[in-house]
């Protein structure tokens, strides 16, 4: 490969020198590594080694930057689950309830904290929600959805069909709530009884 200098600036990268007929202001110097266009697209720049990283972080951020307004959640978990924001609030009340009473088991010190019910009320306000805002990832794995399956909310108004794996990723991502593998293959005859909000539920019914 080849770069083309101009006024100090690599502005070319190609595999063969171009005419210099064409290009009389450019010097072209051979290379072995690898360039790439810089953010602003004026010059090339060497490649990082970390380039797939930061390209993975870019997509990242602009994942997170995506918004969805309060109808389009609330029209979301209706079109998939049958509930609103109001059953969302319920839901995290029992999940609090349901932490509550295991805090004397031997992995106490591994359940996370409780959802904060006045701030997550306030949070629902909002006419707007970022992906990328904590409470979204949260929710989410209480209601069995993965951070795959709430990128795809965001990307597309609506939530991804759930299946049996991706319902027990999601409780694990969050630690909100796991069973062993046996309970789970007994106590449930589709995806849908095995997210964690159905688990809770038949949990404080059985009390």
């Amino acid at each position: 490969m080849f770069l083309g200098y101009q006024d100090g600036k690599v502005k070319f990268y190609v595999e063969t020198v171009k005419n210099p007929e064409f290009y009389p202001d450019t010097t072209w110097v051979e290379t072995q590594d690898e360039y790439i266009l810089n953010d602003d697209m004026t010059e090339y720049i060497k490649k990082p080694e970390n380039y797939e990283e930061i390209l993975a972080q870019k997509e990242r951020d602009r994942i997170n930057a995506l918004s969805l307004t309060s109808a389009d959640i609330e029209r979301a978990l209706y079109k998939a689950k049958g509930i609103d924001f109001d059953d969302v609030v319920e839901l995290a009340k029992q999940a609090n309830e349901q932490q509550a009473q295991i805090q004397t088991v031997a992995l106490a010190d591994e359940i996370p904290e409780k959802i904060d019910i006045k701030a997550l009320k306030i949070e629902l306000k909002a006419n707007n929600f970022y992906r990328g805002h904590p409470y979204i990832n949260k929710i989410g794995a209480l209601l069995g959805y993965t951070s795959d399956d709430l990128d795809y909310l965001f990307e597309n108004k609506e939530l991804p069909e759930k299946t049996l794996d991706n319902v027990i990723k999601a409780t694990e991502e969050a630690g909100l709530y796991t069973l062993p593998a046996e309970a789970l293959e007994a106590d449930a005859d589709s995806a849908e009884d095995l997210t964690s909000s159905a688990v809770i539920k038949k949990d404080l019914e059985k009390e």
